[in-house]
């Protein structure tokens, strides 16, 4: 099980999300991000639920975008 832990709780990842959080390092930028999972999984159009993905994460407070 993949879980994130932030200050209010606990957060259990499912498969997707853990892949994307996997990616996460601060090393890359979110196009970057999005190409690496089309790549793994064989597929495309992933970019809207990635950066979605992200931005409830952020809004939340359980990651932060670097600048």
């Amino acid at each position: 099980m993949n879980v994130l832990l932030y200050p209010e709780g606990i957060f259990k990842l499912n498969q997707s999300g853990a892949e994307i959080f996997l990616r996460c390092d601060g090393s890359r930028d979110i196009l970057v991000l999005v190409t690496d999972l089309e790549q793994t999984f064989n597929t495309s159009g992933l970019g809207n639920d990635v950066r979605a993905f992200i931005f409830r994460r952020t809004s939340k407070r359980m990651a932060r975008v670097a600048s």
